[in-house]
């Protein structure tokens, strides 16, 4: 698939392309997704080592990459199964973190303790071809460091999903195993369960949580309203979501005392959750963004329907001078030049004519530049008309 380098060999890419499991049940894509998410954070965290394909987008950065020989004299080694995949990763792999299938939450926890403790997210189904089964029970029989199974029964809130989250809380931001500098607001398990989930392998998401477990941070899926109970969770007591989410955010705030801005990647999953019980996906946006800004958080907004981002902990190690890379902006025009060319007389008035400005957006996002950007970017009429690219990952 892709041409190696005839050079001396200073560093060896595996490639797994996802793409062909996109037939499989919804159930099995997410897992597919998150365990790879995880291996992505836990291979890369030190150097570039694994590169994931789950669309076009990323064998566009792939080429690219190759065309500019980063990382440098690389090897590409192509990884024809999971099993494979996970004996070649083995050394940085310390255990599995199992999570609880009929606690969707917990599929989140599970990443956060793959951060933290350098483990892989599996779903607990003892079942034939699982990757449970496959991984856990046969296979590499990966040891279960931690396990979630059965931990939470809405005892504490009323909600099993709310208590996993405070516990999550308590245990990794109030002990600071995870970084509250680098949250993630990913939608969990229930994915699967959802009307409008697709075959995509990308859609929910899980490949995401790459960033957030190479940074050991943590990651989250609560609805931002206080007035309704989420339609993932809806016979918990009005507002265990809100409340728990309020609080892992005080956490967050008070384990830097204010000192410190975090960025949360993702967004409030409203093809999915969250809306239209009581409100739309628009205020529910901006509801969420004005939570966040209360307690010193950035959103990276990975918002449908261009969210996914895959490979970040890769490409983090691409560095910013690389090559002495970076683009230069046109500088501003000087008054005599406007004069000249006609936008302002003497007087320095703005001359009466009709103006139009082309917009090139929305590039809110890491995701949104990461898969729509580069193919625009690249047409070679770019410039024959000036475009104003709107880009600024970050609200």
């Amino acid at each position: 698939m892709v041409s190696t380098s005839t050079k001396a060999v200073t560093t060896n890419i595996l490639l797994y392309d996802l793409r062909p499991s996109t037939n499989v049940s919804l159930d099995d894509i997410y897992e597919y997704a998150h365990l790879l998410g995880a291996l992505s954070g836990l291979a890369n965290r030190d150097r570039p080592r694994f590169f994931t394909i789950y669309s076009d987008s990323d064998l566009r950065w792939l080429f690219y990459m190759v065309s500019v020989n980063w990382p440098q004299d690389a090897n590409y080694i192509v990884v024809a199964s999971l099993v494979d995949l996970i004996r070649l990763l083995t050394d940085d792999i310390k255990g599995v973190a199992l999570y609880d299938p009929s606690v969707p939450a917990t599929s989140n926890l599970a990443s956060t303790a793959s951060g933290v403790y350098d483990l892989i997210p599996i779903c607990y189904k003892p079942i034939p071809n699982s990757l449970y089964t496959q991984l856990v029970v046969g296979g590499p029989q990966l040891t279960i460091k931690i396990s979630f199974v059965d931990m939470f029964t809405g005892n504490v809130t009323g909600s099993a999903k709310a208590d996993a989250y405070l516990w999550a809380a308590e245990h990794f931001l109030d002990s600071k195993l995870a970084d509250a500098t680098y949250l993630g607001y990913y939608i969990d398990k229930w994915w699967s369960q959802s009307a409008q989930a697709s075959q995509a392998p990308f859609e929910n998401l899980a490949v995401n949580h790459d960033w957030i477990i190479k940074n050991r941070g943590f990651v989250f899926d609560l609805s931002p309203w206080d007035d309704q109970a989420p339609n993932d969770d809806p016979q918990q007591p009005i507002g265990a979501d809100y409340n728990t989410l309020i609080t892992l955010l005080r956490k967050s705030y008070q384990q830097h005392n204010g000192t410190k801005f975090s960025t949360v990647s993702g967004f409030v999953p409203w093809l999915f959750k969250y809306v239209n019980e009581k409100h739309g996906g628009v205020p529910s946006e901006w509801r969420m963004t004005h939570i966040m800004s209360a307690f010193n958080v950035v959103i990276d907004a990975d918002a449908c329907c261009v969210d996914y981002f895959a490979n970040a902990a890769f490409f983090s190690h691409y560095s910013l001078t690389q090559g002495q890379k970076r683009f230069v902006q046109n500088p501003l025009p000087s008054r005599e030049q406007l004069i000249q060319q006609g936008f302002l007389n003497e007087q320095n008035i703005v001359s009466q004519k009709t103006y139009c400005l082309y917009y090139a957006g929305d590039y809110d996002s890491a995701a949104w530049f990461a898969n729509k950007f580069k193919n625009l970017w690249d047409d070679p009429k770019r410039g024959s008309v000036p475009v104003a690219w709107a880009v600024n990952p970050n609200l």
